[in-house]
């Protein structure tokens, strides 16, 4: 060991590791919300299919929007991972793939309907489980949004 006040003192390595990442929980608890919300709307009237001289007859969530519940799961994965560490680059990018399906699910959805009213000749109907479930996909996004802000 040298003696020369000049030389540079070897620093151990862990001086140089970055302090300890802690999780993200406010975006965890959204998207908790998100997929319970998601979940809320698959019981709920959400369309009315016209069959012609018999009526209507009611298309819930379970039976014509089944896509929400893989939005659903997809959000409680990504709420088990932000639980644990806060949000990173694949992650960001799932996060925006997922809030990216469920809008479009969504759009594509409205435009689905809209047209079969329109070749019936029938007001189409967004029953309360539509609108659920687009309140499901406004979280969803936030939650998107919130996990870009996130500094690592």
């Amino acid at each position: 060991m040298s003696t020369n006040p000049r030389e540079p003192i070897l620093k151990p390595l862990s001086a140089y590791a970055s302090p300890p990442t802690r999780p993200v929980y406010p975006i965890a608890v959204l998207l908790v919300e998100a997929a319970a919300t998601l979940a809320a709307s698959q019981p709920f009237p959400w369309h009315h299919a016209v069959i012609p001289a018999a009526g209507y007859q009611v298309i819930r969530g379970v039976d014509g929007a089944t896509w929400v519940a893989g939005i659903a799961a997809l959000c409680l994965v990504m709420a088990a991972v932000f639980w644990r560490k806060p949000p990173e680059f694949y992650s960001k990018w799932s996060m925006g793939l997922i809030a990216f399906a469920a809008t479009l699910g969504m759009f594509v959805d409205y435009i689905n309907w809209m047209t079969r009213g329109a070749q019936l000749h029938v007001t189409p109907y967004f029953g309360p489980g539509f609108y659920i479930a687009l309140a499901g996909t406004a979280i969803v996004v936030t939650a998107m949004v919130r996990t870009w802000f996130v500094r690592v």
